[in-house]
């Protein structure tokens, strides 16, 4: 085998991961939002004829009120449904077209989701839509290296920006820089959970030392890039077991997959960069 076809089969793994474990995540995070589809009904905090009001002057015409017809109350559940059996699908080996057109499918019916609710959307929900378009471009340019190569580099961009962004807001905050943030995140009816709270309340110490240790995890995450791989790896692994723990304790499960989805990308382009 020789350098060429070895940095393809790479390049493919990777791609089969991140691609894994986006459907995964999205799926998931799909699903969720279908078992509290209250919330888009009439009623709901998301009902489309509060929304549309936000965005009046993009649904005129035949073709808008049928974009229209498909955000409304339960249109939009049946939308959903279909984005969730189209990741199912997605991670079963079908040829090239196939995922094409699945990938197509998820793409529209994930730019519907994003104008349907324009609010109320966290990070991991703005990764998952980075991560399936790009995942539609390499698909769609499946034999241009060039392109499959810099959306290795643009994601594992992405990934570091991201962690760096939270980081030095963090790290400018004086909540988080005396401790106090993670108790009050803990001390949330959201995000809480009352007996860690109640122990970070009694000894600040350890409050402050998790502020601290995430912080400057998240700045010196772009690191992992110019690391020797055994060193970036544990680095990595550390960012699966942050995650994990912040979806065990509060609930942010999609982070996991939509961060960890990022990883492969920032594997292959550090060993790049350990090449040259």
């Amino acid at each position: 085998m020789n350098l060429i076809e070895s940095i393809s089969l790479i390049s493919n793994e990777a791609i089969y991961w991140i691609g894994t474990l986006t459907y995964i995540g999205f799926g998931i995070s799909t699903i969720e939002k279908l078992a509290d589809f209250r919330s888009y009904s009439f009623q709901g905090v998301f009902s489309w004829q509060v929304n549309r009001t936000i965005s009046k002057g993009y649904f005129q015409g035949p073709s808008s009120r049928f974009l229209s017809l498909l955000m409304d109350y339960p249109n939009f559940l049946v939308v959903q449904i279909l984005l969730v059996i189209v990741c199912g699908l997605l991670l079963f080996p079908f040829d090239h077209m196939v995922r094409l057109v699945l990938l197509s499918i998820l793409v529209i019916g994930l730019l519907i989701d994003n104008f349907r609710a324009s609010f109320g959307n966290d990070g991991s929900d703005q990764l998952f839509s980075i991560l399936i378009i790009c995942l539609f471009i390499s698909e769609l340019f499946i034999d241009h290296s060039a392109i499959q190569k810099a959306i290795f580099i643009f994601l594992a961009a992405q990934s570091c920006l991201s962690y760096l962004t939270s980081g030095v807001v963090k790290a400018r905050g004086k909540k988080w820089t005396s401790g106090i943030a993670v108790f009050a995140i803990f001390n949330t009816k959201t995000y809480g959970f009352k007996p860690i709270a109640i122990f970070l309340n009694r000894y600040p110490f350890v409050s402050k030392f998790l502020s601290w240790a995430v912080i400057i995890f998240e700045l010196a995450f772009p690191i992992v890039l110019i690391l020797p791989l055994e060193y970036a790896l544990i680095l990595l692994v550390i960012g699966v077991i942050f995650h994990f723990m912040n979806a065990i304790i509060m609930g942010l499960n999609s982070f996991v997959w939509a961060f960890v989805a990022t990883y492969p990308a920032v594997i292959i382009v550090n060993t790049w960069i350990q090449a040259v």
